[in-house]
Order: structure tokens, then sequence, then C-alpha cells
């Protein structure tokens, strides 16, 4: 059997004097999908942020690609797909500002961004909507 591409054992964290996330273990194997399920207040959306490295843990260890988040956190953000529960996207801001949100919040550069999207939308008929 191969490793895992997510390997989390004993995901502890705790907030003053409430746990939010009680020592979980879990896999995610090369081909998965995954997601959480729970009542409000279950540590879902925690559990998420510590795998995203945007809250660091109380204890227990993660690995994403034999790296541990809180020392590799935009490399292992640039390989983690989340998809929200509602659509959360601004129907004010435009395709570009959205990318450069999203492209902020993963840890890439902003010169990379316009590179990327140019590239893209030089492929595609959305050209200069966008721009």
């Amino acid at each position: 059997m191969s490793k895992p591409l997510i390997s989390v054992r004993g995901l502890t964290k705790v907030f003053g004097d409430f746990t939010a996330v009680d020592g979980i273990d879990f896999d995610v194997a090369k081909g998965e999908s995954f997601g959480l399920l729970g009542p409000n207040g279950a540590g879902k959306s925690t559990t998420m942020r510590i795998l995203a490295a945007t809250s660091t843990r109380t204890s227990g260890t993660v690995e994403i690609l034999d790296k541990d988040p809180e020392k590799f956190g935009p490399l292992v953000r640039a390989h983690l797909g989340v998809v929200p529960q509602q659509d959360n996207l601004d129907g004010e801001l435009t395709v570009s500002e959205i990318s450069s949100s999203m492209d902020a919040t993963l840890g890439f550069q902003r010169s990379s961004l316009r590179q990327r999207l140019k590239s893209y939308l030089s492929s595609h008929s959305l050209k200069k909507s966008v721009m």
C-alpha cells in the first residue's frame, strides 16, 4: 500500500478552555476525495484551517505530500482544493480580482497571477472583459 497523500494523527486544537478538535486521525490516499461532515461547532472549519496552514495546531501531526503545513504552508496550499458549502463569490468582482484574492490566500506572487491569467485568457474567448 502506498503512503497516504494526507496523514493526520492525534490532531488537537484548543482555544482557551474549549477543545475544537479532539485528537482526530485520518488518511487520504491518492485518488481519493474526502469531506468533513458534522454539526456546527464540530471542528470541520478548524481542521481545514490547520490543513491549509492558516491556523496552528495545539498538538498532533499533519503531513500533506510528506510536508508539514506549518513549515510549508504556501506549497501545501497550492495543492489543496476546497469546495465551500455555499457560493461565496462576490458578483461585483472581476475574474482577475477573484483570482488575485485566491492567489494571495494560497501564497502566490502577484506577478505570477498576472502571467498565468494572461496565458489563460489568450487561449480563451474571455480576453479584455476581465482584465
